[in-house]
């Protein structure tokens, strides 16, 4: 073979080589790509299955959220309901509160009012007992004083009954005999003059006096005696109650209680 045919084989065969080559290559990357295809072509259709599914879901959703804003709408509108009946209910509860605040001071009010009461009860329960105490004592001189009196009333009955004759225009009576044995001095006065007698005992708790003068000398309840200490004048006194030789009589005047003494003389007001 010349030379010229071997160059040639050795270049066909070079071409047919690359032929092969570049045919091998061309149909590597066509399988790829082809594969590549399927492989784009699943994802595509994976794609649009998800797409489907998202729209679905997207559709939910946008179902969830109408519903969810409804409900929204409707919570918001509770809560607004809600918020007013709280306001209310705060308004009730200061309101509330007011009164407690206004019940408390006035329990406050009517506890210390109570521990005054008490406070005054107690006072009250001590001036009582002291008030029985002196009640107590001023019954015990009640009872000393009707018994004087009483005893007075004796003596003056055992006294001897007569008329004594002091002058040719007077004359002492049966009762003013009857005084003057127990030591008084009774005499009727000139004219111008009353009835006359004295203070036997004083009794300030009860407001009276007792003195020797009685029915048998002829006064009556009501007849008014001034008070004489000495030939000073004190004050005036009430005829209340009589007995035979003896009888008790009011103060007028509270002076009176407070400077007349047992044995001022009382003389008779006119009438």
């Amino acid at each position: 073979m010349s030379k010229d045919g071997k160059i040639f084989t050795l270049i066909l065969a070079v071409l047919v080589l690359i032929f092969c080559s570049l045919s091998f290559g061309a149909y590597y990357f066509l399988q790829k790509e082809r594969q590549e295809k399927i492989t784009l072509q699943q994802q595509l259709e994976e794609t649009k299955r998800q797409e489907t599914e998202t729209r679905a879901k997207l559709e939910d959703s946008k179902k969830m959220v109408a519903s969810l804003d409804s409900k929204l709408q409707a919570a918001q509108s509770e809560v607004e309901q809600l918020t007013k009946t709280i306001e209310q209910e705060k308004g009730v509860r200061q309101e509330a509160l007011n009164q407690v605040g206004q019940l408390r001071a006035q329990l406050d009010k009517q506890k210390q009012e109570q521990m005054d009461l008490d406070k005054m009860y107690s006072q009250s329960q001590g001036e009582m007992s002291t008030l029985q105490s002196k009640l107590q004592e001023i019954e015990s001189k009640k009872l000393a004083l009707e018994t004087k009196v009483k005893e007075l009333e004796e003596q003056s009955r055992k006294v001897e009954l007569g008329k004594i004759v002091v002058s040719p225009e007077s004359t002492l009576t049966a009762a003013q005999a009857s005084a003057a044995g127990s030591g008084s001095v009774l005499m009727q006065q000139p004219s111008g003059q009353g009835l006359q007698g004295k203070v036997l005992v004083i009794n300030k708790d009860y407001n009276f006096v007792v003195t020797n003068l009685g029915k048998k000398d002829g006064i009556g309840i009501g007849d008014t005696f001034s008070v004489y200490h000495g030939e000073n004048y004190i004050g005036d006194v009430k005829i209340e109650k009589i007995h035979d030789s003896m009888s008790a009589a009011g103060f007028i005047s509270q002076d009176t209680k407070d400077k007349v003494n047992e044995g001022d003389k009382v003389v008779q007001k006119g009438k």
